[in-house]
């Protein structure tokens, strides 16, 4: 007990489970250390980025947790209205927001180890990121742990984070100060393919500070000029990345040098970089800059994608088949 009525307390959990450990350490201060793992910051950031809904992702949390009726009215309500429009309303993102550990940031003040998946369509690094800039802004310690796996599938490492949590507790519960926690970055890559029966192989890289998304960073040139593509009536066929609930195998694929993308002719704009004369690791989130302009009055989505081109460019893999959506207005 750290005094009566004060047990002392650590939460971990994901997804749903990683929400609450952060949302508890933020309302009660009995929380001494916590460790999410693949969730959410703002969940109207992760359902609604740039703008663009998440329908099948929404739809799945919706079919699965035992249709609309079970959820809160103004949830259920928010979320019949958003899928018939297909786009956000200022309320439906307020609603979400309200509800995300977010809102409680200036009160997260405890100890936060933070284990967010490579491969994650629906919570990706960025919800991290942002978690990771509020709870050191309040003092607290922060490492940051960026898994192999995700809401999409791939290795959960689940030995290894389990072991990591542990140590965070022993250090930050029990006051061990012998337990190591670890480093401030961890972030964990596909290092080749075992022989014996086609595994991943993983290993690790990390740094004594957490370097964001976009620090450091090589500028490419991209070629290819103007571009005019269309969106097909009723947006069929559309261009394939990953599936909700089954791109696991896809994301699987990917780090093993082969991957799923499916993009048709005229739909899409494609620029491409020469040769680079040494090879580049990709730490965090590429950006690519391009002017666009839509024909008419209404907006436009589209989906961003940097593909890793083989030497002989006879091979493209979309890493985590992961895309980034815009909305253009």
């Amino acid at each position: 007990l750290d005094g009566k009525g004060d047990p002392r307390v650590g939460l971990t959990g994901a997804s749903y489970g990683g929400a609450v450990s952060l949302l508890a350490a933020g309302h009660d201060e009995r929380v001494d250390a916590i460790a999410p793992v693949i969730t959410y910051w703002n969940l109207a950031d992760a359902l609604f980025p740039d703008g663009v809904f998440k329908k099948l992702w929404a739809g799945i949390f919706i079919t699965t947790g035992g249709g609309c009726e079970r959820f809160e009215k103004q949830l259920c309500e928010m979320y019949e209205r958003v899928a018939v429009s297909g786009k956000p309303d200022a309320e439906a993102v307020k609603l979400l927001t309200e509800r995300s550990p977010s809102a409680v940031a200036d009160r997260i003040k405890v100890p936060s180890l933070l284990l967010q998946g490579q491969s994650d369509s629906l919570f990706p690094l960025g919800q991290a990121d942002a978690m990771q800039k509020a709870i050191s802004a309040n003092g607290a310690p922060v490492s940051v742990d960026w898994i192999s796996g995700g809401h999409d599938g791939g290795d959960s490492e689940t030995n290894r984070v389990e072991g990591r949590v542990g140590d965070w507790f022993d250090r930050y519960l029990k006051e061990d100060t012998g337990t190591a926690t670890g480093p401030a970055f961890r972030v964990t890559r596909t290092g080749g393919v075992d022989s014996t029966d086609g595994a991943a192989l993983l290993r690790g890289a990390s740094s004594d500070t957490y370097p964001g998304l976009r620090s450091g960073g090589r500028d490419i040139a991209l070629g290819g000029g103007t571009k005019t593509f269309r969106n097909p009536a009723g947006s069929v066929p559309p261009a394939i990345s990953a599936v909700p609930g089954v791109g696991g195998g896809l994301a699987q694929l990917s780090s093993l040098g082969v991957g799923l993308s499916l993009d048709f002719p005229g739909q899409f704009g494609r620029f491409e970089s020469k040769p680079l004369d040494t090879s580049v690791r990709v730490t965090g989130t590429p950006t690519v800059t391009v002017n666009v302009k839509a024909d008419g009055d209404r907006d436009a989505v589209l989906f961003g994608k940097v593909y890793d081109v083989s030497p002989d460019g006879r091979q493209q893999v979309l890493p985590h088949q992961l895309v980034a959506p815009y909305r253009i207005t």
